[in-house]
């Protein structure tokens, strides 16, 4: 080969490898922002999961007391309209 063929070919072959570095490179960014983006949407989910679990718990304490409640008030008017023989 002559001298300016090699260095036709020796700027052909840093073209490449620039254009690779480049490509990697890119390639690279799109790989740490997806992998991002996935730990983000699995935070969110578990924050959404962990508010669904206490709004959960908030209802079934709430149903718990209001039962409780109704309870409460049909005996008071149970024993109102009802009332023992010790009250007679």
């Amino acid at each position: 080969m002559y001298p300016l063929q090699i260095d036709a070919k020796d700027a052909e072959c840093k073209k490449k490898v620039e254009e690779a570095e480049d490509q990697y490179a890119f390639e690279k960014e799109v790989s740490e922002a997806l992998t991002k983006h996935v730990r983000d949407l699995e935070a969110a989910h578990k924050n959404r999961e962990t508010d669904w679990h206490e709004l959960s718990n908030k209802w079934r304490k709430y149903e718990q007391d209001a039962i409780a409640e109704n309870h409460r008030q049909v005996s008071a008017s149970l024993i109102f309209f009802f009332p023992p023989a010790s009250l007679k």
